[in-house]
């Protein structure tokens, strides 16, 4: 089990004279506060603290599906650089349900991650991805760095 508690209290915040900042341990810049971003900078931490190397990880990148520009949260690749984990935040209130799988599953399909890890910070649906046999399947933690 994922547990985002410990993370929240690593977050740094800031306040300028219009808004509210989290700072990006990856893109290395303030960013405003959002509860999505929140939960995206916890599983940041969380990813690092897992031994995945910063040098591996893409932040909100632009893909394109079916000839429409989409932003993946968060890729983890390999050292080769191949997709090996592609995470998508919600915001804590949003319900993991089978429209934030399938968002998440369209977006691997032009990432082509081994893995898939769509969380809101308190549920953490993580599945292996057979992109050959087109079959995906749940499991119970993320791979260990290579």
């Amino acid at each position: 089990m994922i547990d985002f508690s410990s993370y929240l209290q690593q977050l740094k915040f800031r306040k300028t004279s219009t808004s509210r900042q989290i700072f990006c341990v990856i893109r290395k810049k303030w960013l405003q506060v959002t509860p999505e971003e929140v939960v995206r900078q916890c599983a940041l931490l969380y990813l690092l603290d897992l031994g995945y190397s910063s040098q591996h990880i893409v932040v909100e990148r632009r893909i394109f599906i079916n000839n429409l520009s989409r932003r993946f949260d968060i890729v983890v690749s390999n050292k080769s650089g191949a997709a090996r984990i592609l995470v998508e935040c919600k915001a804590p209130e949003v319900s993991l349900g089978q429209e934030a799988i399938d968002q998440a599953g369209m977006y691997n399909l032009a990432v082509k991650g081994a893995h898939l890890w769509v969380t809101n910070g308190h549920q953490n649906l993580i599945y292996t991805i057979n992109h050959e046999a087109g079959l995906y399947s749940k499991i119970q933690s993320l791979p260990s760095p290579e």
